[in-house]
């Protein structure tokens, strides 16, 4: 398998998303309809990463490789091309231009766990309420999540024809809250869901506008769209 891509924008979309999820690094990438794509999850809180990536071109795809992703990004930078062509064989992911030879040991199927996720299912998962939370809006969410840092929760509430975050819990008595206005821009209705702030701390990370959508269930997508990969993260709502 050949992989041509642009260094930098594999390694800001792809590599440092995932890291955020998976510390120790280990990942398994599939290939598919010349993307490459992983799933991870943060472990316990039902907090998922389903990255998607277009390379400039794929020749020979494979269906999957597995990848010490913290040591492919320290190899890279030792790259001063703007592009790379990896050679991705059984057990090595490969590259070399005239000053630099770089091979990176790929890992065992059976040592790398794969989540349990049916991206094909997610594909076709209808959602009922869509809304945008815009960059320059991001600021306030900081801000006010660092505030109410001793709570675990979020409510996405629904105000009339306000959408708004209340940060803190409901349920305990004595736990800093803030309510922070989002948008009167939305499609469809949700009430009130709660959600693990797992998702937040993780999106925050990022620089990017946030399409936010919920299904009839609870179930909220927070999707972020750049030219060349789409970064999505899901969980579903707590109880209370």
């Amino acid at each position: 398998m050949k992989l041509h891509l642009n260094s930098k924008n594999f390694q800001t979309d792809f590599i440092t998303p995932i890291l955020e999820v998976i510390k120790d690094g280990r990942c398994a990438v599939f290939c598919e309809n010349e993307e490459i794509y992983s799933v991870s999850v943060v472990n316990g809180l039902g907090v998922y990463l389903y990255n998607t990536y277009k390379p400039v071109k794929i020749e020979e795809p494979l269906p999957r490789f597995n990848v010490n992703l913290e040591k492919l990004k320290k190899g890279m930078l030792c790259i001063g091309n703007e592009f790379v062509d990896f050679d991705i064989e059984k057990s090595n992911l490969s590259y070399k231009d005239d000053t630099v030879k770089l091979s990176v040991r790929l890992l065992e199927d059976n040592s790398v766990n794969v989540v349990r996720f049916n991206v094909e299912t997610f594909k076709n998962f209808p959602f009922d309420f869509e809304m945008k939370i815009a960059v320059d809006d991001l600021v306030a969410l900081r801000r006010s999540i660092n505030f109410a840092a001793d709570t675990t929760k979020f409510y996405l509430q629904q105000d009339e024809e306000s959408i708004y975050i209340l940060f803190g819990d409901k349920q305990a008595q004595h736990s800093d809250s803030i309510r922070v206005f989002l948008t009167k821009e939305f499609k469809g209705t949700i009430g009130e869901n709660i959600y693990d702030t797992a998702i937040l701390n993780l999106i925050l990370k990022q620089k990017d506008d946030i399409h936010l959508k919920v299904s009839a269930n609870g179930a909220l997508l927070m999707q972020i769209e750049r030219g060349s990969s789409t970064l999505r993260y899901i969980t579903t709502k707590l109880k209370k």
